[in-house]
């Protein structure tokens, strides 16, 4: 029971381990909260600070582990019950959920050595700066603070790797031909945005749109 969490838990300690048993800036570290009405509000602060860390920083997924103590790693649990966690009668993850934008993330209570955990998963931000009760957080080593407190260079870069994460990047339709393609776009709509006559030919149509980046052609795709 509860292997994979276990699992995931001793990979999560061996990253830490080799950085001198410290919290990183996809990692934070909890033990018990001296008051738990303040524990909704750090989870919320974190998510959204290692979210955009993560889209900084260029990596996928970031933690918050509560049950490990800071400094020596040492596996202490936590006092209060990871399985039933609720900011009076609304669960933790409707409650974050209802306060977070731009954030996606797991919650994963688990026991080992009759001790409970609880790890967070947190997804680097998803297409946006995420932000916790409207206010966008920022994650520097193992500091958060508010992104506009940062430096005017972090804040720039933020938003450039945001810009250019692979959430607007990816595919939103795949694999269609040339005809299709025509019949989903409002061509006309940006040529005349643009000021320029709309093509007689479809092939330049397409031309146009490729070297804007809008499509991208496919080695498989015979055209029409």
């Amino acid at each position: 029971m509860f292997t994979q969490e276990i699992e995931k838990l001793t990979e999560i300690l061996s990253h830490s381990k080799e950085c001198n048993n410290s919290e990183l800036f996809w990692l934070e570290f909890k033990t018990n909260f001296k008051n738990e009405e303040n524990m909704f509000s750090i989870f919320g602060e974190n998510i959204s600070g290692i979210a955009n860390s993560c889209t900084y920083h260029k990596r996928e997924y970031g933690y918050i582990v509560c049950g490990i103590e800071d400094e020596t790693i040492k596996e202490v649990g936590v006092s209060f019950d990871p399985f039933n966690l609720k900011k009076g009668n609304q669960d933790l993850e409707i409650y974050l959920r209802s306060k977070l934008i731009g954030a996606d993330f797991e919650i994963i209570p688990f026991k080992k050595d009759n001790k409970n955990f609880l790890i967070i998963e947190i997804r680097k931000s998803l297409g946006q700066v995420s932000t916790f009760k409207k206010v966008s957080y920022f994650r520097v080593g193992k500091n958060i603070k508010p992104l506009t407190s940062c430096s005017q260079e972090i804040q720039l870069k933020m938003m450039y790797s945001i810009r250019n994460s692979d959430f607007w990047n990816r595919s939103i339709i795949s694999e269609i031909s040339s005809n299709h393609i025509l019949e989903k776009l409002h061509y006309d709509t940006y040529y005349l945005q643009q000021q320029k006559p709309i093509p007689s030919h479809s092939k330049n149509i397409i031309q146009d749109f490729t070297d804007e980046g809008f499509i991208t052609e496919s080695k498989q795709e015979t055209s029409n």
